[in-house]
């Protein structure tokens, strides 16, 4: 999901050259394909939840021949997939108000979400888009959620750094994530939340099973840290 302090079409553009210039499929991903991979193995649809760039829409229609769907708040970044991926039969979508207006009940086979709970501001907005997602799943369907691990707010990772160095959050508070890359340093604001407000969304929309998995870095330093969470919950059936 694009993050409210990039909204122009250059704003977009400097947040898609950033992103795509680390080593993405190591920050965590790798875990949300492992979540999802019964979903994967057949065919089926797949929402991106918070494309953003719409470059793991991208991997996952290429790696695994799903229909995905690419959804995100900003217009400008569904323009941007539009355009980069136009010759693909990936699909993307606006969404509004939280709103996946082009999904029945019960008919998505699974739903990726990558640093998107983390950007919202209420916790009440992230039980509505939880609920959203609970709404489009087929029954026994999972809902995969990928975020910075709050435990280590404030550790300096190999080009990430999520909140201040020493400073302690409270839940819902802002934070700056830092991205640093070949292109420079790109500055994005956040918000802090526990974990256990993750896992209360998750509830609160109906998932069952619902577990969190820590994944460390693969490389650089503080490899020893669990620098990345997944939440993941499944639809009752």
């Amino acid at each position: 999901m694009i993050h409210e302090n990039l909204e122009s079409g250059d704003s977009v553009s400097e947040y898609s050259k950033h992103t795509t210039a680390v080593e993405w499929i190591e920050m965590g991903y790798l875990g949300v394909i492992s979540s999802q991979q019964d979903a994967l193995n057949k065919p089926g649809h797949i929402i991106d939840y918070g494309c953003g760039p719409g470059f793991f829409a991208a991997y996952l229609a290429e790696e695994y021949k799903q229909k995905i769907t690419g959804v995100d708040i900003s217009q400008e970044m569904i323009n941007h997939c539009e355009n980069e991926y136009k010759n693909t039969d990936l699909s993307f979508y606006q969404v509004g108000e939280n709103k996946l207006a082009f999904a029945e009940n019960n008919s998505i086979d699974g739903v990726v979400s990558c640093y998107v709970l983390m950007q919202i501001p209420s916790h009440d907005e992230q039980i509505a888009i939880c609920e959203e997602i609970y709404r489009v799943l087929k029954p026994g369907a999972k809902f995969t959620m990928l975020t910075m691990n709050p435990a280590y707010t404030g550790v300096q990772f190999d080009f990430l750094r999520n909140g201040d160095v020493d400073r302690v959050y409270s839940a819902g508070e802002k934070m700056t994530t830092e991205l640093q890359t070949d292109h420079g340093t790109l500055e994005l604001e956040d918000v802090y939340w526990p974990t256990q407000y993750y896992l209360n969304a998750f509830s609160r929309a109906g998932f069952s099973h619902i577990k969190c998995v820590e994944h460390c870095p693969a490389f650089g330093d503080n490899q020893d840290k669990a620098q990345f969470l997944i939440v993941e919950g499944i639809k009752a059936e």
